[in-house]
């Protein structure tokens, strides 16, 4: 039986989500991260980091880059 898969390998070493990385949201349904935003951004506060993921069903959702990392995240690291 293949092991769990776990964050350390669904984290870059800047604590984000790796593009192309798939996500499980605790409704089941399975995601996959398109692109990191708002990296650069001066103002954190208004801007946060943020990924865009993709869901199966074409539809694109933007939220901060912690729902995914975070200690209360959202998502959970698919195989």
């Amino acid at each position: 039986m293949a092991p769990a898969p776990t964050k350390e390998f669904h984290i870059d070493t800047d604590g984000l989500p790796i593009i192309g990385s798939r996500w499980r949201h605790h409704s089941g349904r399975t995601y996959v991260i398109l692109m990191i935003t708002n990296i650069g951004s001066k103002d954190p506060q208004k801007f946060p980091v943020t990924a865009v993921y993709q869901g199966e069903n074409g539809m694109r959702w933007s939220r901060p880059a912690d729902v995914f990392t975070g200690e209360d995240a959202n998502f959970t690291p698919e195989a």
